[in-house]
């Protein structure tokens, strides 16, 4: 979780949501020409016409792109220090963007995503294939790039143009900026249009953008505080399920004793009575009565006599 002086520095540049749409997503020439030469960077082919087709929070904009081939893009740019949020976000707007297209007039659909944590850069190009492996869309239709703001522990003349480009958001009001902006076109573009952002600006959208942060965290919480919550139920209900399937359990062991006491109960009645059966056997043959007669008088067969005798 950021601190509040992260916070501080994060809101301080352009990766502050609010000073970000100003820049790039006023409708106005200035702010045209500086995402033209934003996406032109990031998305390393010429763009000739943008046309932001939504401002919003998640994402900060949504833009349709046309390039110097008359091919043309849809695109959402987002801004966050969750990379699991991030990712999800990225997923869910890219489907999106594509999911409101025409069949007749499908485009290319990307997300470009400004992480600001130290995990890696990375870039995914989503694929849907048939059951016979066909793929059903051509390569490069779905594709999340995501950059970081903190992997640029080298140089300033060492860096690609899109690590000079993020370096840019990061230090846009600092005093020793001179040197990114007198070599690079692009980036005094952009320090054109940030140079119209008054200090009173900044304050009011440092504010805002502490404000933004606090009840995304509060929200945060609060769904954490719901899904433990709701854990903790689904738990009791097991627990109280378990004990019920326990007293069950013990019941029936009760019940398995209590058959077993009784057929012991059982066996030993019958023993018994066998005991008396061959003793009463053995009298009558003591007695001079053959066994047909002993037979007939107990109503057993003369083998059942037999096997008493034996």
């Amino acid at each position: 979780m950021p601190t509040r002086k992260e916070v501080l520095m994060r809101s301080t540049n352009l990766l502050n949501n609010f000073a970000f749409k100003y820049v790039f997503g006023e409708d106005c020439k200035e702010a045209n020409d500086s995402l033209k030469s934003l996406l032109t960077v990031f998305l390393e082919r010429k763009v000739v016409n943008v046309h932001v087709t939504n401002v919003g929070v998640d994402p900060i904009l949504e833009v349709f792109v046309e390039f110097d081939d008359n091919t043309k893009m849809k695109l959402a740019i987002l801004i966050d220090q969750n990379i699991i949020k991030l990712h999800r976000l990225s997923e869910y707007y890219l489907m999106r963007l594509f999911g409101l297209q025409e069949e007749s007039d499908l485009n290319p659909c990307q997300v470009i995503a400004f992480y600001d944590g130290k995990e890696c850069e990375f870039e995914i190009d989503l694929q849907f294939r048939n059951d016979d492996g066909i793929l059903l869309l051509p390569d490069g239709m779905l594709k999340i790039s995501v950059y970081s703001t903190q992997n640029l522990d080298k140089s300033y003349d060492q860096m690609n143009d899109k690590e000079k480009m993020v370096y840019y958001f990061l230090n846009c009001r600092d005093n020793g900026k001179t040197k990114m902006i007198e070599n690079d076109e692009v980036i005094q573009m952009l320090e054109k249009r940030v140079e119209t952002i008054s200090d009173d600006y900044w304050t009011k959208w440092i504010e805002d953008f502490r404000i933004q942060q606090e009840n995304e965290l509060k929200l945060e919480f609060e769904e954490a505080h719901k899904r433990l919550k709701e854990a903790n139920k689904r738990l009791g209900e097991a627990q109280k399920r378990l004990e019920e399937a326990q007293k069950r359990l013990e019941e029936a062991n009760k019940q398995v004793q209590e058959a077993n006491k009784r057929a012991d109960e059982s066996d030993k009645l019958v023993d018994k009575m066998n005991q008396e059966m061959t003793l009463m056997i053995q009298t009558m043959l003591s007695n001079g009565m053959s066994v047909s007669q002993i037979a007939k008088c107990v109503s057993k067969s003369e083998e059942e006599i037999m096997k008493w005798i034996s």
